[in-house]
């Protein structure tokens, strides 16, 4: 399997980000001391626990290959549609496990951009200050990208990246990647004044295996070695001159310093338990009876009368969640909050032509351990 994935050329992926969001912007990051030695080579690049930086660096850059995803050198327009398939590649390294992922969705009915800045970057909670105040710094720059798309538009969506190798801990080397998209809307005033804005951050992160580096060190040594230096300038994307950014950087330094006292602190919500179907869950829903589908669902889920597997079946083929395994992967990419008391929903990133996002509701019992899946809709 190691050889299988060093040789693969080309991924083939599809992804489903093009258009949901706006143009991207990509940054690489990296966290720790890096020891390694420039003149490393072959084996000894995945066998010399100082020269881990340069393994990591080279082992993400084949899976950018295989994404078809260089923010050096294509269109934020490109970039945005080759996230979700650098993403998929990232979690297919066989020496990454995805052992934590969340998303957070926020929104604002002020024009406080700095304020909603700082808010965000309290997400990056793995970051120490300076390493968040770097963070500040490459966001104010990719800000300047919000405002770029014209005078005489009102409504912006942009979508930014940070992927970062974090080696600050010998025992417990992780990869984080933590995307974002922030949507603003102007007053129709002929001013950068803005009246509403909202931001949905995706935040993953996969722990690394050494010892299966260095077990599979033959595999590795044919790929084409980067240094971390290197990989950071190939995933950082181009900053475009001539843009003024939209936020004040000192503002948003003097907003975290100061303990963002009088800022909205994010309520993060997962699932209370993975949803998580067994089964034939590639079959069409036509081909589902409603036993099969008890039978799929785990124990903690439960479709009580079969109300949402009447409106899963009618309303998930026109979302294109064709089968159970779509409507899993679906969910899976959600965000999670709460409607009222018991009652929660799931907002899926597919939005039909009005601009409204096929939503998932669910109740939950803590008593029970139970999610009892309600309904679907568009809202």
């Amino acid at each position: 399997m190691i050889r299988d994935w060093t040789q693969r050329k080309t991924s083939g992926n599809v992804n489903k980000l093009e258009n949901e969001y706006g143009p991207a912007t990509c940054r690489g990051n990296f966290i720790g001391q890096n020891n390694t030695d420039p003149a490393a080579n072959g084996e000894t690049i995945f066998t010399e626990p100082n020269n881990l930086p340069t393994a990591l660096a080279t082992i993400l850059n084949h899976a950018q290959n295989l994404a078809d995803f260089h923010p050096a050198f294509q269109s934020p327009d490109h970039l945005s549609g080759r996230l979700a398939s650098y993403l998929t590649e990232i979690s297919k390294i066989p020496f990454f496990k995805n052992d934590f992922h969340d998303s957070v969705h926020r929104e604002f009915n002020h024009g406080d951009i700095n304020a909603l800045i700082a808010e965000l970057l309290q997400l990056y909670s793995d970051f120490s200050p300076e390493e968040r105040n770097d963070m500040a710094i490459a966001i104010s720059e990719m800000g300047r990208s919000v405002f770029g798309n014209g005078e005489n538009a009102h409504s912006f969506m942009n979508l930014f990246a940070t992927m970062t190798i974090n080696v600050s801990d010998p025992n417990n080397t992780r990869i984080l990647l933590y995307y974002t998209n922030l949507e603003m809307h102007k007053f129709k005033d002929g001013k950068d004044t803005v009246a509403k804005q909202s931001f949905t951050v995706w935040r993953h992160q996969f722990n690394v295996s050494q010892d299966k580096i260095r077990e599979h060190a033959h595999d590795l040594a044919i790929l084409t070695k980067k240094l971390v230096e290197e990989w950071i300038e190939g995933v950082t994307s181009k900053e475009e001159s001539g843009r003024k950014s939209c936020y004040s950087l000192s503002k948003i330094k003097d907003l975290l310093n100061t303990g963002m006292q009088e800022v909205p602190v994010v309520f993060i919500m997962n699932l209370p338990y993975p949803f998580v179907l067994s089964g034939k869950t590639d079959e069409l829903w036509s081909k589902v009876s409603n036993n099969k589908w008890n039978k799929m669902l785990s124990k903690h889920w439960i479709d009580k009368g079969f109300h949402f597997y009447e409106r899963i079946r009618n309303r998930g083929p026109e979302a294109g969640i064709n089968t159970p395994s779509d409507l899993e992967s679906a969910i899976r990419s959600g965000t999670v909050s709460r409607v009222i008391n018991q009652r929660f929903r799931i907002v899926i990133p597919i939005v039909n032509s009005k601009g409204e996002h096929f939503t998932v509701f669910y109740d939950y019992n803590k008593s029970k351990s139970i999610c009892e899946l309600v309904t679907c809709s568009y809202e």
